[in-house]
C-alpha cells in the first residue's frame, strides 16, 4: 500500500501567500506614486524598499516558505515583523492605506502562533503607535481618528480570519491523528491475525502428526508383532505365506505413517503467506518484500521473524513517519537473516522501548543477535541473524522418538 499524498497547499501556506500578496499591494502603490505622481513616494526610498524586502523575507521565514535556521526562533521573527511593519509606516506616513495593509499582515502572522490575549495586546499597541505616527506627521485630528479606527478594525478582521483558520487546521490535525491511530490499530490487528493463523496452522499440523505417531503408529507396530507371532504358529506353508505377506504389508504401512509424520513435522511454516499478510496490513507504507530459502525455515524462526517484522512496521507507522520499507529475509541451512529498513526521520540515538527489547529477547532466545541502526534523516534499520542450531536438537529428538 502506498501512503496517501498529502496536499502541500496547507492552511499556513495559503495564509503565507495571501499575506505576501496583501503586502505587495502597498509596494505597488508606492512604486506607482513614485513614478506617476507628484508625491514622490517615501523621503528615503532605498531605506523604505530595503525594509519592505526585509519584511517579505521575514514573512516567508515565519510561514515556512523559506527554510528557517534552527537557531532562529519563530517568536523572534514575529517581533521583528512587527518592528519592520511599524518602520514601514513611519518611513512613509503620508500613505495611510499602507499602514492598514501592513497591520493586517502583521496581525495575521502573529495570530497564527500566539494566543488571543497576546494578539489583542499587540494590536492595541500597534494601533496606538500608528496613531502617534499619523499625528506626528501632521495629519488633522479627524483623519488621525478615522485612520486609527480603520486600522484597528482591519486588524480585528484579520485576526478573526486567522483564528478561524487555526481552528480548522487543528481540527484537521486531530482528524488525521485519529485516522492514523485507526490505521495503526488495523495494521496491528491484521499482524496479530496473521501470527495467530500461522501458529494455529502449525499447532494443528503437529497435533495430527502426534496423533498419527501415537495411535496409528503404535497400533501398526502391535499388528506387525502379532503377525510375526502368527507366522511361527501357522500349521502349513500356505497359511504361513499369507501371514508373512500381511506382516510385510503392515511393516510397509508403518513405514509410510512414520514418513508422513516426519514430513509433517519438518514441513516449513508458510512464512511467505504470513509476511504478505503483515505487509498488506501496513497502511501508508510502500513495502518491498524479498524472501529466499523458505524451505529451511523452522516454526520457532517463523514466529520470531514475524514478530520482528510486525514490531518494525508498528514503529515505522507510529514514530518514524516513514513512507517506504524494505524487508529482506534470507534463510539457509545455517541461519536466518532478516533486514528491515525504512526511510523515516531516524534518530541520533536509539532508546529501546518494550517493542525493541522484546524483539531482541526473542532473537537471543534462539541464540541469535539483533542490531539496530539509525541516524537523523537516515531512517531506521533492524538486522537479525538467527542460527538454526538451537532448533535442530528438538527436531532430531522428535524424529528419533518416532523410530
Amino acid at each position: 500500500m502506498t501512503r496517501a499524498r498529502r496536499s502541500r497547499w496547507t492552511p499556513q501556506r495559503k495564509l503565507a501567500w495571501a499575506s505576501i500578496a496583501c503586502a505587495d499591494v502597498p509596494a505597488l502603490i508606492v512604486l506607482l506614486e513614485s513614478l506617476l505622481t507628484d508625491l514622490g513616494g517615501p523621503a528615503l526610498p532605498w531605506v523604505w524598499w530595503s525594509a519592505f524586502l526585509l519584511f517579505i523575507l521575514t514573512l516567508m521565514l515565519v510561514h515556512g516558505i523559506l527554510p528557517r535556521p534552527q537557531s532562529v526562533r519563530v517568536n523572534a521573527l514575529l517581533i521583528g515583523l512587527i518592528a519592520i511593519g511599524i518602520a514601514l509606516v513611519a518611513l512613509y506616513p503620508e500613505q495611510g492605506g499602507n499602514a492598514l495593509l501592513f497591520g493586517v499582515v502583521t496581525v495575521a502572522a502573529i495570530s497564527y502562533y500566539w494566543p488571543l490575549r497576546t494578539v489583542v495586546a499587540v494590536a492595541t499597541a500597534q494601533t496606538a503607535t500608528v496613531g502617534l505616527i499619523f499625528g506626528l506627521a501632521g495629519w488633522p485630528l479627524a483623519d488621525v481618528l478615522m485612520g486609527v479606527f480603520a486600522y484597528a478594525n482591519f486588524q480585528a478582521f484579520g485576526s478573526l480570519v486567522v483564528f478561524a483558520l487555526r481552528n480548522e487546521s487543528e481540527a484537521r490535525k486531530e482528524l488525521a491523528s485519529a485516522h492514523d491511530a485507526l490505521a495503526l490499530a488495523h495494521a496491528e490487528l491484521r499482524s496479530t491475525a496473521a501470527l495467530l493463523e500461522s501458529s494455529t496452522r502449525e499447532a494443528e499440523r503437529l497435533r495430527i502428526a502426534r496423533d498419527l505417531h501415537d495411535l496409528a503408529g503404535h497400533q501398526l507396530t502391535a499388528l506387525s508383532l502379532e503377525l510375526e507371532v502368527a507366522s511361527h504358529l501357522a500349521d502349513d506353508d500356505a497359511q504361513s505365506a499369507h501371514v508373512l505377506r500381511a506382516r510385510s504389508i503392515a511393516k510397509d504401512l508403518l513405514g509410510t505413517v512414520r514418513n508422513a509424520v516426519t514430513q509433517m513435522r519438518e514441513t516449513p511454516s508458510d512464512l511467505s503467506s504470513a509476511l504478505n499478510q503483515l505487509v498488506a496490513g501496513a497502511p501508508g507504507l510502500a513495502v518491498s518484500l524479498a524472501l529466499t530459502g523458505e524451505s529451511h525455515v523452522t516454526t520457532a524462526q517463523t514466529t520470531v521473524i514475524l514478530r520482528c517484522v510486525q514490531e518494525s512496521i508498528t514503529n515505522a507507522l507510529r514514530h518514524s513517519n516513514a513512507r517506504s520499507m524494505r524487508i529482506r529475509v534470507d534463510v539457509t541451512a545455517q541461519d536466518a537473516r532478516v533486514i528491515i529498513a525504512d526511510d523515516g526521520a531516524g534518530t541520533a540515538r536509539v532508546f529501546p522501548g518494550h517493542g525493541l527489547t522484546g524483539m531482541r529477547e526473542r532473537v537471543e532466545l534462539l541464540g541469535g543477535t539483533l542490531a539496530v541502526e539509525s541516524a537523523p534523516q537516515a531512517g531506521f534499520t533492524v538486522s537479525a541473524v538467527i542460527p538454526r542450531t538451537r532448533s535442530r536438537p528438538t527436531d532430531a529428538g522428535n524424529t528419533a522418538a518416532e523410530g
